[in-house]
């Protein structure tokens, strides 16, 4: 299935910040089943975000993942972006207004501030899912059409995650025709990144059908390289077996090296 991804990140337009974490979303997407056709990077404009949708929609898109956009403090331009170009009106969500009432930690809306409150508001129909890390709830969009919109509440690593990996991934295996995700990393100790991807290339020859390659994982002002090792299959017994044949075969060829 067609699928494409929308970073909203005005940094990465003016040069502050590299380009987020798209590669981190279509590798994901990729193991999950879809065909990731397009990653468009835009600016915080709601006019931007339907303007790429709609260019999704008339390509044939089936799944169309959008990343940022959902900062109260910056203004909500995603959903608003994203109900426009589907033809939606923007409402407040019941489910939508307790993630994020519970997020702030109070026990009623009537004490939480306007603008966090405006989070709540997502387009008719969709879905709330929870974001166990930060405020803006993700949320799952279909119109009746042949294609699903995604939200995920930022650019940033953590709550993309925390959202994708959480109350999303299902949805969007679902919808891709994919088998069940499993994956481990395994610490690369000191070996380099151009090392690796022949070791990586090694193994999924060997195993086919399982993804591996190097990953950069933040930890606090530096990174530490890992191999990511992934497979989807029929189920999860048989996806969980082929990653454990690949981390064999990426341990042995490390102790090889080392």
């Amino acid at each position: 299935m067609r699928t494409e991804i929308i970073l909203i990140d005005p940094e990465v337009l003016r040069g502050v910040a590299p380009v987020g974490h798209g590669h981190w979303l279509a590798r994901r997407l990729s193991w999950l089943g879809g065909e990731v056709a397009r990653l468009a990077v835009i600016d915080a404009v709601a006019a931007a975000v339907s303007a790429e949708i709609r260019r999704g929609l008339m390509a044939g898109a089936g799944l169309i993942v959008v990343a940022g956009g959902r900062d109260p403090g910056e203004g909500e331009v995603a959903l608003p972006g994203i109900a426009r170009a589907l033809g939606l009106e923007l409402s407040l969500d019941e489910e939508a207004r307790r993630l994020v009432v519970d997020a702030l930690g109070r026990d009623g809306d009537d004490t939480a501030p306007g603008d966090a409150m405006s989070l709540a508001r997502l387009p008719v129909g969709a879905a709330a899912l929870p974001n166990s890390v930060g405020l803006p709830p993700g949320a799952w969009i279909e119109s009746g059409g042949a294609c699903a919109v995604a939200s995920l509440p930022a650019a940033g690593y953590d709550e993309m995650a925390a959202v994708f990996d959480g109350a999303m991934v299902e949805r969007i295996r679902e919808r891709l025709g994919g088998g069940p995700l499993f994956e481990v990393s395994v610490p690369a100790g000191e070996r380099s990144e151009a090392e690796l991807y022949p070791l990586a290339d090694e193994v999924m020859s060997e195993v086919p059908g399982c993804y591996v390659r190097p990953v950069r994982v933040p930890m606090g002002q530096t990174a530490r390289l890992t191999l990511q090792v992934a497979a989807s299959d029929t189920d999860a017994e048989a996806s969980r077996r082929k990653v454990e044949d690949a981390v064999r075969a990426v341990k042995f060829r490390l102790s090889l090296e080392g």
